[in-house]
């Protein structure tokens, strides 16, 4: 099995490296490493996406700052602004599967995803004006399916089946992944009620984040203060924009997403059902099978007895 420690590995050349060097925009790259940076400049015209198993260290745009969290990835569009990683602590290594792909392969997926199909089986390779936009923020792994995409790649690293894996078609399969997802983005961000689709964006954006804050925290019950302070929305704002978006209001989305789990941990079999409670956050165990049998018509007790759809 690769060990990736205090090394670059390059899977479209197979080759490691242990020092920074410098990328070139003509160059695709699958690069796996767990190494410590203390900083790291970016400006390439390159498109990157990156998935940490171990993340830490902050994030820089021209106005922003996010940390890297563990199990997160992150997305940058290879226009605007550049971007700088900022590491002050030396004892923590980056965990990391990076995807960075070249303008000609950008602008050949978008010929294919956004031109008419007669279009391109008379020329598949001529350029068009339009471009994908993708929406950068690290998000949680576990909430998006290009997240768990990358996860998957990123475990498929740490075998020796790796080898076998053709690194273009991880590229063109996490492309697919990514645009898939940011498709339903766009389409959700629809539903925000403001005339610029900018102002839609980030909007959906914060409400993203207020989304990941509920399932980052399905121990406990969280409130409107907290989810207006995470997403920097007004709560009336953060409130009638997620019932918007996701069908449902903070407060009904967070006991739906408990729920679920709730299920899931009944069927598994490993706790009992005041145990569940409490690990949901649940006031009691009252409310909670209540909740729990006005949504699958089974009372938590019975589940094991009983088919839940």
């Amino acid at each position: 099995m690769a060990v990736y420690t205090d090394t670059y590995y390059n899977h479209f050349t197979g080759k490691y490296h242990g020092e920074d060097s410098p990328m070139h925009r003509e160059q695709n790259y699958l690069l796996r490493y767990t190494k410590h940076l203390p900083s790291y400049s970016y400006d390439l015209e390159n498109m990157t996406i990156a998935y940490y198993y171990k993340g830490h260290g902050d994030i820089l745009w021209k106005d922003r700052r996010q940390t890297l969290k563990d199990d997160c990835f992150l997305v940058t569009n290879p226009i605007g602004d550049d971007w700088f990683y900022d590491n002050k602590d030396i004892g923590k290594r980056l965990d990391t599967f990076c995807v960075v792909v070249t303008p000609a392969l950008k602008k050949q997926f978008e010929k294919y995803y956004l031109g008419r199909s007669c279009h391109l089986l008379d020329d598949p390779f001529t350029s068009i004006n339009d471009e994908l936009i993708f929406i950068e923020r690290a998000f949680s792994a576990n909430h998006y399916p290009v997240g768990l995409l990358l996860k998957n790649f990123f475990e498929s690293s740490n075998t020796e089946q790796f080898e076998s894996l053709n690194a273009e078609e991880i590229v063109i399969t996490v492309l697919n992944g990514l645009y898939n997802n940011h498709i339903t983005a766009y389409r959700l961000a629809r539903r925000i009620p403001s005339k610029k689709s900018s102002t839609r964006l980030e909007t959906l954006k914060r409400l993203l984040v207020a989304r990941e804050y509920i399932h980052d925290n399905l121990h406990s019950k969280v409130s409107l203060d907290e989810l207006t302070r995470v997403s920097s929305l007004s709560k009336f704002h953060l409130f009638e924009s997620f019932k918007c978006v996701f069908r449902k209001t903070p407060h009904q989305y967070a006991n739906h997403v408990k729920l679920e789990k709730a299920k899931e941990l009944l069927i598994n079999g490993q706790y009992s059902v005041g145990h569940v409670a409490v690990m949901l956050g649940f006031s009691d165990i009252y409310s909670f099978s209540r909740l729990f049998k006005n949504k699958y018509s089974v009372p938590p007790s019975l589940i094991g007895k009983h088919t839940i759809p």
